[in-house]
This record gives C-alpha cells, sequence and structure tokens, in this order.
C-alpha cells in the first residue's frame, strides 16, 4: 500500500524518477520504489501542464538509458558479442530484422511442391550429367 499519497516535483523525487526511467523500469515499478499507487505516477506523468516536470524526467531518463543500451551495442559488438546486441536492441530500441525477398514472381509463389521438386530434379540432373556431344558421352581426356 502506497505511503505517500501526494507526488511533490522536488529535485530528489525527479531524481529518483529520471534513474528509474533509465533503467527501463515500468511505472508501476516506478511508483513502488517512489511509494505511491500506480494511477498517481501516470496522472503525475500525463498531465497536461506546459512544463510537466514529471513528464520531463521520466522522458529524459528513458532517454538516457536509449543512449546507454547503444553504447552498450558498440562496446558488445567490438568485442564480438553481437547476439546480446541485438537481441537488445529488438528489445528496447525497435530493432529489427529486414527481410528481402528477390526475384520472386507469382508463378514461382503459387508453383506447386511437385512442380518446384521436378524442376529442382531437372536442375540437379543437368549438373550431375556429363557433357555429351549428339547423344555421345564425351571421354574425358586421358594423358
Amino acid at each position: 500500500m502506497p505511503h505517500n499519497p501526494k507526488l511533490a516535483p522536488d529535485k530528489k523525487t525527479l531524481g529518483v524518477l529520471g534513474q528509474l526511467a533509465r533503467i527501463q523500469c515500468t511505472e508501476r515499478e516506478a511508483a513502488a520504489v517512489l511509494g505511491i499507487s500506480q494511477a498517481l505516477l501516470n496522472r503525475r506523468l500525463n498531465e497536461k501542464k506546459r512544463n510537466n516536470e514529471f513528464a520531463l524526467a521520466w522522458d529524459d531518463g528513458q532517454a538516457k538509458g536509449h543512449m546507454s543500451l547503444r553504447r552498450l551495442q558498440w562496446r558488445l559488438a567490438n568485442k564480438g558479442n553481437a547476439a546480446l546486441a541485438i537481441w537488445l536492441g529488438k528489445q528496447w530500441l525497435g530493432q529489427k530484422d529486414m527481410q528481402v525477398v528477390a526475384n520472386a514472381s507469382l508463378e514461382d509463389i503459387n508453383a506447386s511442391p511437385d512442380k518446384q521438386r521436378a524442376e529442382i530434379e531437372s536442375k540437379l540432373g543437368r549438373i550431375a550429367e556429363p557433357e555429351t556431344t549428339q547423344g555421345v558421352a564425351a571421354k574425358p581426356d586421358t594423358p
């Protein structure tokens, strides 16, 4: 149960709020640390004041957290741990894999599996068969 029913925009409170946002805490987690309800924190963050100090501290903290994460990605990537950097970027920075489909026509996409298999086997057969000259297999040169 919250023990601080009010939330004043003093320097200490705004500093704590910014630090919580920096480590990507949820509003629920931040409210628990500040000793207030999540509803109160949400109201303070969404107040339509011109200089909403709570929203500014929260947004600034999140931005600094994202910058730190980018910095970490570069360090990890430079040390060879790209997998962790990629995962973190997808989770927190909205990065995603790009899938490129090239040289695909509707005929290729709609082809039946049997037709595709026959085409592949035909191509493989041409690769595996020795060259022929008018129906006669070419003989390899012997020394």
